[in-house]
């Protein structure tokens, strides 16, 4: 994955197809730990870094999930204690689980990226991928791990916005965190599944409006749902 790619989530089953291509990119790249968040934390990240990472072991690859986001879905660990102990998640036993441990001491191992490297190479050596679920990584707090500085110590960063919900200088800004962080952005994903874009949300109300005349709620639908002005990313 030489270059950031875009791709774009919606509804069930085109998210379902997302984390898929997203699985795949990781098994053909050589990448073997990889940080998902985005700005802001919400739990819908944590979900999807759980199922990267639940396609990726359906495919053969053993993998876990470190949870840094402070949602502490696994036993604790600290990097460079050596005791990493993950368990097999609650909801899918396919992946393993681990968290970060809720304390200065392990906030502060976390933030050091170079112990935290080694921690996901050698304290997690029996997994062939390592998924990071961050928290927001544009969010400054005391009680959880620094996201940038966790991410940087991954192979790569995929980044997660969610349409209408990130003001485009938020998302430059974290780019630009990452990054001067040392860590590597290999993807992005543009999340509107609460988010419509304008053309589908123009072409429901024309449905509804012209539906006594079905050909015709058809033939607007389809002419605003292929409107590219319409249906181009909007950043509130």
């Amino acid at each position: 994955m030489t270059e950031p790619t875009v791709t774009h989530a919606g509804d069930t089953s085109r998210r379902r197809r997302v984390i898929e291509q997203i699985a795949l990119t990781i098994q053909t790249s050589g990448v073997r730990s990889i940080a998902i968040g985005s700005v802001k934390y919400d739990p819908a990240w944590s979900a999807m870094a759980r199922d990267v990472a639940s396609v990726c072991a359906k495919a053969g690859l053993r993998s876990v999930v470190v949870d840094v986001s402070g949602s502490e879905i696994g036993p604790s660990w600290m990097p460079g204690d050596g005791r990493a102990q993950p368990a097999p998640d609650a909801n899918d036993s396919s992946i393993d689980v681990v968290s970060a441990a809720n304390s200065v001491q392990a906030r502060a191992a976390f933030n050091n990226r170079s112990r935290l490297s080694v921690g996901l190479t050698e304290e997690l050596a029996g997994y062939d991928l390592v998924v990071l679920s961050l928290a927001g990584l544009g969010e400054d707090r005391d009680d959880r791990v620094n996201a940038v500085a966790a991410a940087s110590a991954a192979d790569g960063v995929l980044l997660v916005c969610p349409t209408n919900q990130v003001v485009q200088s938020e998302f430059q800004d974290t780019i630009d965190a990452v990054l001067g962080a040392g860590g590597t952005i290999i993807g992005t994903v543009m999340d509107d599944r609460s988010n419509p874009l304008l053309g589908d949300d123009m072409a429901r109300v024309a449905q509804r409006v012209l539906g006594i005349v079905p050909p015709l709620a058809r033939w607007a639908a389809k002419r605003l749902r292929s409107s590219a002005v319409l249906n181009s990313p909007i950043y509130s």
